[in-house]
């Protein structure tokens, strides 16, 4: 009996190994065919690359790179100082009754709240290198802790886009309410794991390599991202010049003529999927009513894009977590949050 089980288990595992070999296989093929289109159209129209990429470097130096710097560098360096303990213990019961997580959870909440996207993936996944927190438990802080910022969403959507900073103020507390409630119901959803306790960790006396590591990482993380916002928006513009984006708009029209939306809409939603700041601005040129901006700006901003998932797994894939749950778990966020915004206009 026991003979034939490690049999059958042994062919369940070579047929899932097998299966997986050609997953794999056939992913690379479609990225490959994907890539193949995308050089040879670049080709064709050199002209909207260059220009296209070079406004996403725009975008990144003058907005992202500012904010996020900073972030990056302190944050590691409060990580490798393990200085987050003290913080921890303040907001101990909240987070384990709210989330049934451990402590940890609280800081790479905070720190993603105040610097945004994808900083709270990048420490989530410093915490895990400290080994503060399992594979399971990282799944489930991933869903409350990928969060948008203060500055664009209040200062750049709100203020810069929307031109009112009482939007900017629905969009935040929207944005960061959702994310509460989406860290709740994965509470539920999620199987229960080990709960590691907030250790103390060795410290490294050798101030200037902590220094130094920070610095380095932190610059390296920043390149990576810069270079996915300037692959993104090259990639929008090519899909727009070639009308892709239109026919999809043409494919969905029964939808959008059910509820009455203009397919521009749904064109410049289409572009927020892929990046949320192309989407945000796509947004204010649609003149939309006050409280169809706010909703629309507070999915996408909830939502995140491709571009942020894409900027999130460069860390979180040493965590075994995957893109499909990721992008799960921002659908839901992003739900949440335009419940809420709906709620906030109708109150205030």
């Amino acid at each position: 009996m026991q003979k034939c089980s490690k049999i059958i288990i042994s062919n369940i595992t070579r047929k899932n190994t097998s299966f997986s070999f050609i997953y794999n296989k056939y992913n690379k093929m479609i990225l490959g065919g994907f890539c193949v289109v995308i050089l040879i159209l670049l080709a064709l129209n050199p002209q909207i690359y260059m220009q296209a990429t070079l406004n996403g470097l725009v975008v990144f130096a003058s907005v992202l790179l500012p904010s996020l710097l900073p972030f990056f560098v302190f944050t590691k360096l409060l990580t490798r100082l393990n200085v987050v303990n003290t913080f921890c213990k303040i907001f101990e019961p909240v987070i384990k009754f709210l989330f049934s997580t451990s402590t940890i959870a609280s800081y790479i909440f905070f720190i993603s709240i105040i610097s945004g996207y994808p900083v709270g993936a990048k420490v989530l996944k410093d915490c895990y290198d400290a080994n503060l927190v399992t594979e399971k438990e990282a799944k489930k802080i991933l869903t409350f802790t990928s969060n948008s910022g203060p500055m664009f969403i209040i200062g750049t959507v709100g203020v810069g886009l929307l031109i009112s900073k009482q939007a900017g103020y629905i969009l935040f507390f929207s944005h960061i309410i959702g994310s509460v409630l989406n860290g709740v119901f994965y509470r539920f959803i999620l199987p229960a794991s080990n709960i590691k306790n907030t250790k103390e960790l060795p410290i490294n006396n050798a101030l200037n390599n902590i220094l130094n590591d920070s610095m380095e990482s932190s610059i390296k993380s920043l390149l990576l991202i810069g270079g996915y916002i300037a692959v993104f928006f090259t990639i929008i513009e090519l899909l727009n010049f070639y009308s892709v984006f239109d026919f999809f708009a043409y494919l969905l029209s029964p939808i959008t003529n059910l509820f009455r939306l203009n397919s521009q809409i749904l064109k410049v939603v289409l572009e927020g999927l892929l990046e949320v700041t192309k989407g945000c601005f796509g947004i204010k040129n649609l003149m939309l009513s006050y409280s169809g901006n706010i909703l629309a700006c507070t999915g996408l901003i909830s939502f995140g894009g491709i571009c942020v998932c894409i900027q999130a797994m460069s860390f979180l894939s040493s965590i075994k977590i995957k893109a499909s749950f990721y992008l799960l778990q921002k659908t839901t966020h992003a739900i949440f949050s335009m419940l809420v915004c709906y709620f906030l206009i109708l109150t205030f």
